[in-house]
């Protein structure tokens, strides 16, 4: 425990606390000079020695430092858990919550924070109170991110307004009492090629007003939310280009996730499906502010419906092992990095960092290439598609003395043969070039 005296990455002098297991930095505006630091240290040896004889008081020596929160006066009114939740879920609307963050919020502390706190009063709260709730939510089996959701995500807002408000003095989640649990993340499960293709062959099929909707998700690598949001006039089919700037979710319109609109590149296949899409919309009914993807009556898709109505009943119809819609955008990313993209540019696609990339796809980074590895993928997956239809067998029935029989042929494309170049009288005596120049002019 003690005071000492330390740089800044401005240059400026701080001190660095610790006492009562408390690690604070305070900063002092002061230069690093040989006359600055004599004051400062001297100012760190007074301190160091409150600490260690047990007088130390912090506001008096920092009454607007970064831990002045700990040792702040009584509050003024106090409210119950349970009460001060009640008018505190009515202020989560947009644009301070989106709608889906609002309920979640209210979900996580209806069941798991009010059965154990509601009745105590939020000055009483104290960091023993959050750890003794973590450990019995970790006894009740609750996963790691359940539990940071809860606690660290959903009960830490409604504390931060109640200290807003006044009801509370102290923060609670104060890292150095309380921090998060380490969360086992699971690694990507993308969608193969062969799922791939069986799902698309499925929806053109079987539900062919959601096919280019599902196509898009495949090859674009977006947030099912943004494409949802995705306008008309967000498309550039003459630079093969799409604006991302929002995102739909339940109903609400907002932001993406990122709060950052970006530009993605629409490959060779995915322009040819936006074009037969938007060829089918009339002159008099196209909007430039209209959706791109709309559901069967016409309106925004909903991404849980969808889910639940025509994705997992696809899914289960092709014997494919469910996972969710949104891991269509894996299936891009993981592809996009096997045929050898730049982490940088797939990450810029997508609309997320180069260190989630590196985190949790690495294992499907090759060697960086270009964006014309993309169509070279899409070529391959074409010429697939043709071979597989070629090999589909031919039912055909004749008559034998008039009798009917029935039988099946494989159409199958004899191999190009080589038969040399074609040669002429004379050639023989001539130079290799004075022949070439024949047969190319």
């Amino acid at each position: 425990m003690g005071c000492s005296v330390h740089i800044n990455q401005h240059g400026n002098l701080t001190f660095r606390l610790y006492f009562n297991g408390i690690e604070s930095w305070e900063g002092t505006g002061l230069k690093d000079t040989p006359r600055n630091r004599e004051k400062v240290e001297t100012k760190a040896k007074v301190v160091s020695a409150e600490i260690e004889a047990g007088s130390f008081d912090y506001l008096r020596w920092f009454p607007e430092g970064n831990k002045a929160h700990l040792f702040g006066a009584a509050l003024a009114k106090d409210a119950k858990v349970g009460s001060y939740f009640q008018g505190w879920k009515e202020t989560l609307k947009p644009p301070k919550v989106r709608p889906v963050t609002a309920k979640n919020y209210i979900s996580q502390i209806r069941k798991h924070i009010l059965p154990s706190l509601g009745t105590k009063l939020l000055s009483s709260l104290n960091y023993r109170d959050l750890e003794s709730l973590q450990q019995n939510l970790q006894g009740a089996g609750l996963s790691a991110a359940s539990i940071n959701r809860a606690i660290h995500h959903a009960f830490r807002r409604l504390c931060r307004d109640a200290r807003k408000d006044g009801y509370l003095k102290t923060n609670l989640f104060d890292r150095d009492f309380i921090k998060r649990l380490t969360e086992q993340r699971d690694e990507p499960e993308p969608y193969s090629e062969p799922e791939r293709s069986r799902i698309l062959e499925d929806f053109r099929k079987m539900c062919p007003h959601y096919f280019h909707f599902v196509y898009f998700q495949f090859w674009t690598g977006c947030r099912p939310s943004e494409a949802c949001a995705l306008r008309w006039r967000n498309i550039d089919l003459d630079f093969c280009t799409g604006r991302i700037q929002r995102s739909y979710v339940e109903g609400y319109e907002g932001p993406t996730k990122t709060r950052r609109p970006r530009t993605i590149v629409l490959h060779s296949n995915v322009v040819r499906i936006v074009k037969e899409l938007r060829a089918a919309i009339s002159r008099d009914q196209f909007n430039p502010d209209g959706a791109v993807f709309t559901s069967v009556n016409g309106q925004r898709i909903s991404e849980n419906n969808f889910q639940k109505r025509y994705w997992t009943t696809a899914l289960a119809r092709l014997n494919i092992r469910p996972r969710p819609f949104r891991n269509t955008r894996h299936t891009y990313i993981s592809e996009m990095l096997k045929i050898g993209m730049n982490p940088e540019q797939v990450a810029q696609q997508v609309g997320t960092s180069y260190k989630m990339i590196k985190e949790h796809y690495q294992k499907y980074i090759p060697n960086p290439q270009d964006w014309h590895a993309v169509e070279r993928l899409i070529g391959e997956d074409q010429r697939r598609q043709r071979r597989h239809l070629e090999r589909q067998p031919v039912t055909f029935t004749v008559t034998h003395f008039g009798k009917r029989k029935s039988g099946s042929l494989r159409k199958m494309k004899k191999p190009r043969q080589f038969r040399g170049l074609r040669s002429g009288a004379g050639e023989e005596g001539r130079t290799p070039d004075l022949m070439l120049g024949k047969h190319t002019l």
